[in-house]
């Protein structure tokens, strides 16, 4: 990838406490949020701990005009991991978010969060409540123009 993209001069960090800093970042977009995950719910009712404050962030982004977009497996029985995507789906349209769907044959679980073409998150955490407060999870912050437009390109390509 190096020889394809020449020098390439980016900022990268790896908070071992993601959770606030990705927040922050969506709550500073004024474009577009894009998410990829295996799995995702919901939390409506709790503004209450990291998912909570992501949702409500994700749910004022799209009041304000934002494209909020999440881009997961269609329900699958082969793949546990995707049987509440459907529900959850319905829950984030009634919110102003809008959900598609990738053929369960092509088995999407890139975790990632795209900023307005300027920061792409990537990791483990998926989009769920156990993976914000819970789980161990990983994410790595990249400031690179380039790279979250390549990474919103190839999403936006499934």
């Amino acid at each position: 990838m190096i020889d394809e993209l020449g020098s390439l001069t980016c900022k990268v960090q790896v908070p071992v406490e993601w959770q606030s800093l990705a927040i922050s970042d969506c709550a500073s977009a004024c474009n577009q949020i894009m998410i990829s995950a295996l799995s995702f719910s919901v939390e409506t009712k709790s503004t209450r701990g990291h998912f909570g404050k992501l949702w409500q962030t994700l749910a004022l982004k799209a009041a304000c005009g934002v494209i909020v977009r999440i881009v997961v497996p269609r329900p699958s029985k082969a793949h546990p991991a995707t049987a509440r995507n459907a529900g959850a789906a319905l829950v984030a349209h009634s919110m102003g978010i809008s959900v598609h769907f990738v053929p369960a044959t092509n088995l999407l679980h890139a975790k990632q969060l795209i900023i307005d073409h300027r920061v792409l998150w990537v990791g483990s955490a998926n989009l769920t409540a156990a993976a914000w407060h819970h789980n161990h999870e990983r994410m790595a912050r990249i400031e690179s123009d380039l790279l979250s437009t390549r990474a919103l390109n190839w999403l936006q390509g499934l």
